[in-house]
């Protein structure tokens, strides 16, 4: 969330800020799973494919979307696992790899119907056709 707003940030110091503000949020959450907090893993990983996004690391980005959704999973997170699968859509959507943008996007839309959030799945809709 971060980093996605802070490459459309107007000014080299915004971006800065807010990229150090995702370093801190990432250092927070792994100093929780190193204490033993199980159920912030997948935001480490949300997070850190956002910054591998950023940085063009298609194959490091694809790991921690994959290590995201399937910890997202096994916890029981519908709604985190979901937001994997959309945000993993938007990349594959950008970097014109349709038939995985359209999985990631089938499954996210899947999953926040499970969730019962069902105007983020018209809105998700709307955005992405």
């Amino acid at each position: 969330v971060y980093l996605k707003t802070s490459s459309h940030a107007s000014s080299w110091l915004a971006r800065r800020k807010r990229k150090m503000k995702a370093i801190k949020t990432l250092q927070n959450l792994n100093g929780l799973v190193e204490k033993g907090n199980d159920d912030v893993r997948h935001y480490m990983h949300i997070l850190m494919a956002e910054c591998y996004v950023l940085e063009k690391n298609v194959s490091a980005a694809e790991n921690n979307f994959k290590a995201a959704i399937s910890i997202a999973e096994l916890h029981g997170f519908l709604h985190d696992k979901a937001l994997a699968h959309e945000l993993a859509c938007a990349w594959y959507k950008a970097l014109g790899k349709d038939d995985w943008a359209n999985f990631h996007f089938e499954s996210s839309q899947k999953l926040y119907t499970e969730w019962g959030a069902t105007s983020k799945v018209e809105t998700e809709h709307i955005y992405y056709n």
